[in-house]
């Protein structure tokens, strides 16, 4: 029994090799598209709509692929995991630190948090003695069902912003506090890359008071008391989100 299991294998070696080779370029091309927005500016929509893209593109090809793989274990196949599982909660969180919303935060770590439970439980449960195929469809089900929820949510925050072309509304507003954050990771002294935040009086319809993050520049600028204005954006899907600026 070992032997014929050796034998097995063995032969399947070659198909296991390039199982690993896609996923490993999948996650990859993924991570060099997050990478070039990180470094560079998210609103390089052109990446963006690459990364919006991905999802939908590897669900489309995931069948096929499989089917291509179907002489190996179901847990073998390729899942194409950057495109499927990784994309998602980037595009959340890039929408949450990127862009100032005023509506949809209510669900969004609730929504993370339920993916980053299921892609732990999940190959946990395929590995589980007695899991019948049923169970594990189940799991499948729900893990697509929320990795869906997840994506929605940062895709529609994204085109909110990518999409608007109104004209925004301008607010007066006033800063009442400021700080800067070194980060035990990144170096003390000029040119550090810490975080810098502004506290702002109440603004807008909603009296909104808020205290974000802001470049370097803008923070270098202004002091306690110092006037900025405040772009309110309706969103092209109805998320509002503003902008901190000078007058």
């Amino acid at each position: 029994m070992a032997r014929a299991r050796h034998r097995l294998e063995k032969a399947a070696k070659p198909r296991l090799e390039q199982v690993y080779r896609i996923e490993f370029w999948s996650a990859g091309a993924v991570l060099a598209l997050v990478f070039w927005l990180a470094i560079f500016d998210w609103r390089d929509w052109s990446v963006v709509a690459a990364l919006l893209l991905a999802p939908p593109l590897a669900l489309a090809v995931l069948i096929p692929l499989r089917a291509h793989f179907a002489d190996l274990p179901p847990g073998a196949r390729p899942f194409l995991f950057g495109p499927t599982m990784l994309v998602p909660p980037v595009l959340v969180l890039a929408a949450r630190r990127e862009f100032n919303f005023l509506d949809g935060y209510s669900y969004d770590w609730a929504l993370l948090a339920a993916a980053a439970a299921l892609a732990l439980l999940i190959p946990r449960a395929r590995k589980t003695e007695g899991e019948t195929p049923a169970r594990l469809r189940v799991w499948n089900a729900a893990a697509v069902l929320f990795v869906g929820l997840v994506y929605a949510d940062g895709a529609v925050k994204l085109l909110d912003v990518g999409l608007d072309t109104a004209a925004p509304a301008t607010y007066r507003t006033t800063v009442t506090g400021k700080e800067e954050i070194h980060h035990w990771y990144l170096r003390r002294g000029e040119g550090t890359r810490g975080t810098r935040w502004l506290s702002l009086s109440p603004w807008g319809p909603d009296r909104v008071t808020a205290e974000l993050e802001v470049s370097v520049y803008l923070y270098d600028s202004v002091k306690a008391g110092s006037t900025l204005c405040a772009r309110l954006h309706g969103g092209y899907l109805g998320l509002r989100w503003y902008e901190i600026e000078r007058c």
